[in-house]
């Protein structure tokens, strides 16, 4: 339950989170600056360069499998444009695909207004075959220049994830090096394999990619990360064989020279079903956030490395909640470690389903040391299934940016931004 000390905010926060909810008054205020929510459904959050703003890949309905537009706010958290990924280009170098085998699955700010969206296409009439798509675009979805198209595989097939999103699991990630090429990984399955391909594609040339191809032991395996470090090393964090049916993280360095790519050192998280849900970089080294599970138990964990090889090394899991599962989706860096949102469930096991279905989780914030150590633990919203997409410091003040369950309904999600007062 939520307790307000200013008037306004509580009718403006009834509103909000369920006006059959009673607003307890008798309570000291929690520390919110600021609360917004909006009528989108997000799958992911980014900051724009210099911090413009934010852009929200997001669904049209909660069911669906994959984004279909990208909603840009200010850095105030006022709504701007979008891009409807339905108006985009379909015939890409002589090949014509229907508007329902086109999915989006990335947004790249390119640092001049403009964006790379790469996705893949699947001619379902021709041996299912499977492309990589790659545009570029303004903030209104206006065609830069033309877009690019590389063949992946024959016969391929889409599942979706058991996850939080329930997207599909063949997914396309993009990043940029120091010299303006873009690096895409694209998860590939057919009936009985699966893999990633890591390719360089120069887009002054638009001529021969590089690739490498990154087999995975099981069509249920994922590619849950590709993050490019600031010496352009690329990071790729994909699932590995782990105990018994658990995965493993698997941690891939990945370098480009003219004409190759090399994957270097690699670390392995062991914590069962390890998963990857904020990665940056600061004073070179590495930091990720995520959740592990076993037996449907929820451990959040933090890693921070200078080298791949020692992201297993490095990682610890984090203790909040007591015995209650506790996940943590976002994080950014503060004072030499990390500030991370953590999603603090009232029950130990929380089946994937109850994850994704989440309305009485609370949102804690807390620092985290780089060696694991918790302190300043903060909840910011109680019992509310606040879930955070990303973390990010505006004007000195914390900002978080995530996903919103309306109180009693399954079916829908809201956005929200909340500023955290002093």
């Amino acid at each position: 339950m939520i307790s307000l000390r200013t008037p306004l905010m509580a009718i403006a926060l009834t509103l909000v989170l369920g006006a059959c909810k009673k607003v307890d008054t008798t309570l000291d205020a929690p520390p919110l600056a600021g609360f917004r929510t909006y009528d989108v459904i997000p799958i992911a959050v980014k900051q724009l360069p210099g911090g413009a703003g934010f852009v929200l890949p997001c669904k049209r309905a909660i069911t669906d499998a994959h984004a279909d537009y990208a909603q840009f706010l200010s850095n105030t958290g006022d709504p701007t444009v979008r891009i409807d990924y339905a108006t985009l280009p379909r015939t890409i170098e002589n090949i014509s695909f229907a508007a329902e085998d086109v999915v989006i699955t990335d947004i790249l700010p390119w640092g001049d207004g403009t964006y790379i969206l790469a996705g893949f296409g699947r001619q379902t009439e021709l041996e299912d075959r499977l492309h990589l798509l790659i545009h570029h675009v303004d903030a209104s979805g206006n065609t830069i220049e033309p877009p690019i198209r590389r063949f992946i595989i024959t016969g391929s097939v889409l599942a979706r994830n058991d996850d939080l999103n329930e997207l599909y699991r063949t997914t396309a990630l993009v990043q940029r090096t120091a010299n303006g090429d873009l690096v895409v990984a694209i998860r590939y399955e057919d009936d009985n394999h699966a893999g990633i391909r890591v390719l360089r594609i120069s887009l002054s040339s638009g001529n021969e990619a590089l690739t490498k191809d990154f087999p995975l032991a099981s069509t249920a395996d994922h590619l849950h990360a590709l993050f490019m470090r600031a010496n352009d090393e690329v990071l790729m964090f994909s699932d590995t064989t782990g105990n018994g049916s658990a995965t493993h993280l698997l941690v891939t360095s990945l370098t480009f020279g003219a004409s190759t790519v090399t994957s270097g050192t690699s670390g392995i998280i062991t914590m069962d079903n390890a998963e990857p849900y904020d990665i940056f970089e600061a004073d070179g080294m590495v930091k990720v956030v995520g959740r592990s599970s076993t037996a449907d138990v929820l451990t959040p964990f933090s890693s921070m490395f200078a080298h791949a090889a020692d992201a297993g090394n490095a990682a610890h899991a984090l203790t909040i909640g007591g015995a209650n599962s506790a996940a943590c989706y976002a994080a950014m860096s503060s004072g030499g470690g990390s500030l991370c949102a953590f999603n603090v469930f009232d029950q130990p096991v929380v089946a994937p389903e109850t994850e994704r279905n989440d309305r009485f989780s609370d949102l804690r914030l807390a620092i985290v040391s780089n060696g694991g150590a918790m302190s300043n633990e903060r909840t910011i919203l109680t019992a509310e299934g606040a879930r955070a997409m990303g973390c990010f410091q505006v004007n000195g003040k914390t900002v978080v940016i995530g996903a919103l369950h309306p109180f009693l309904n399954a079916d829908y999600l809201h956005a929200f931004l909340l500023q955290v007062g002093e």
